[in-house]
């Protein structure tokens, strides 16, 4: 169980990959794993996160944060984060 149960996840998503355009790498047979484990974990037992997992499941593609690089210096901290953020209601 999480220390923290309210804790939000800020990271980058399957849908951030489609929305944002997003440079990728092919999953693993590892990564493909997991994501399929997941689908029955309960901590990601909810709409949202089904629909990601499924997402990634069917895209076979992952991204990390670096891959907003190519959008420039100032994209995360100006456009990501705050969309992301008021997404959320944090901000």
């Amino acid at each position: 169980h999480l220390v923290t149960p309210t804790a939000r996840f800020l990271g980058v998503q399957p849908s951030d990959i489609v929305d944002y355009n997003l440079s990728t790498d092919k999953l693993t047979d590892q990564d493909l794993q997991a994501l399929r484990s997941e689908l029955t974990d309960p901590r990601f037992a909810t709409p949202y996160w089904d629909k990601q997992i499924r997402l990634q499941l069917d895209l076979k593609k992952k991204a990390e944060q670096q891959a907003f690089a190519g959008k420039g210096l100032d994209y995360v901290t100006k456009t990501y984060l705050p969309q992301r953020l008021s997404e959320m209601g944090i901000i």
